[in-house]
């Protein structure tokens, strides 16, 4: 008689780096990338301020930005956008509830219009289901804030209504289907 040993499941391992296309990638951030990020944050103040993000307020300082990127917390996934080793944005997943996470992000304003933004929130949210369990992925957006509301869109999110939390906020939605995507 012979038994058979259970097998142990396949490790969740998460990547460190999420291909977007050509040269695009998201890369988990570290602290040695934050002379970037406050050096884009620095020059885009007033364009990271038109719509309540707290972006340009929570980091006056490359100090202020080190001490963040220093923090890792088992509930958010914080990834840069790079594109041939440059950083133009930023994106998140922060866990919200059982099953959802919550995603954020901001662009450098010379980097807008040019398809960075909708490609990064559409291989971040594959990357929730897949890697994180996510079952709804969902942003905050405030109502005025056109650019944003077209980069939910095209990535497939509905809006799902306004914020009971605020009324000046649309919530939108994506129930990912899980769809392996080449990591490294």
């Amino acid at each position: 008689m012979t038994t058979e040993i259970p097998q142990n499941p396949p490790e969740n391992k998460e990547p460190n780096t999420i291909p977007v296309e050509g040269d695009i990638l998201l890369r988990r951030i570290v602290p040695e990338d934050s002379e970037a990020i406050f050096a884009l944050i620095d020059r885009n103040r007033d364009h990271l301020s038109q719509f309540v993000d707290e972006t340009a307020k929570k980091y006056p300082t490359l100090e202020s930005v080190r001490k963040r990127n220093a923090i890792q917390s088992p509930d958010e996934r914080r990834f840069g956008i790079w594109d041939e080793n440059k950083f133009v944005g930023f994106v998140k997943v922060t866990k919200r509830g059982e099953d959802g996470w919550e995603v954020g992000y901001w662009l450098g304003g010379e980097h807008t219009g040019k398809g960075y933004m909708t490609k990064a929130v559409s291989a971040l949210t594959r990357y929730a289901a897949d890697h994180l369990g996510a079952r709804r992925v969902f942003a905050k957006v405030v109502q005025g804030n056109k650019a944003s509301i077209r980069v939910l869109e095209r990535a497939g999110y509905r809006r799902k209504g306004i914020n009971p939390e605020d009324p000046g906020e649309f919530i939108f939605e994506s129930i990912p289907e899980s769809r392996e995507i080449a990591l490294t």
